[in-house]
């Protein structure tokens, strides 16, 4: 939700100076210049290219979700729209840019409504007003700590073009990591420690953890679970490295 987020509220800000520089030659001093007011121009037409892109790709969803449920086709959508925020860096030519806007269409698209599916499918019912508050946040913080900080960034690290990329380089490598898990942990193959935030245990192993984090005995876990899940041999734990 933050690098969502931040990156749009980076695109509606700085996307008149990164086409400025990168498509109509803007040499970052007056705003005032003709290349600067061309790229403005331009900017509303790739934005209206990108609501297209998000209204085609809505139609794609549901063939997406059927195929890898929702947490599978929104990490598939944000990286499509990450490629998109991504190209906007190596891009110069102010048509081919439509292609990656309509690419960030299709994760506006999901991130209006995948997440809020997800968070709601999750809830039982009670106290739901209070979640779907608190999940409003995940939209507005980011924006906010986004909108302070992005002068700093575009001052001191980067310019217009790699401030666009800078929240999709780093949400790609983010949802890589979940799907890898996603995909490990669907499998019930085995994950390399070292190099993984998880570990995936055994049934033995799940109900010996079980048993320490519960503070309980492996009997009792095994009788709890028994009584839920009905085969104790499908029972696995992922355990975060830090347990």
């Amino acid at each position: 939700q933050f690098f969502c987020w931040a990156a749009f509220l980076f695109m509606w800000t700085y996307s008149n100076g990164a086409i400025a520089t990168q498509c109509f030659g803007w040499d970052g001093v007056s705003t005032a210049a003709e290349p600067f007011q061309n790229a403005g121009n331009w900017v509303g037409v790739c934005f209206a290219i990108q609501a297209v892109g998000s209204m085609l790709w809505a139609l794609v969803m549901p063939a997406l979700e059927k195929k890898f449920h929702n947490k599978g086709a929104y990490a598939i959508s944000l990286i499509v729209g990450a490629l998109g925020f991504i190209s906007t860096l190596f891009v110069t030519n102010q048509y081919v840019l439509l292609v990656s806007y309509a690419f960030i269409g299709a994760a506006w698209a999901a991130m209006l409504a995948v997440p809020f599916t997800i968070l709601t499918n999750s809830l039982k019912g009670d106290n739901m007003g209070y979640y779907l508050g608190l999940f409003n946040c995940t939209i507005c913080l980011p924006q906010i700590v986004a909108a302070l900080i992005g002068g700093a960034i575009l001052k001191y690290i980067c310019d217009y073009g790699n401030l666009l990329t800078l929240p999709s380089i780093i949400g790609v490598w983010a949802i890589e990591h979940y799907v890898n898990l996603e995909r490990t942990t669907s499998a019930g193959s085995e994950v390399d420690v070292e190099h993984s935030a998880v570990a995936l245990l055994s049934t033995d192993e799940c109900l010996h953890t079980l048993g320490v984090l519960l503070k309980t005995t492996e009997a009792e876990v095994l009788e709890t679970y028994d009584t839920t899940v009905g085969d104790t041999s499908k029972v696995h734990i992922v355990v975060p490295h830090i347990v």
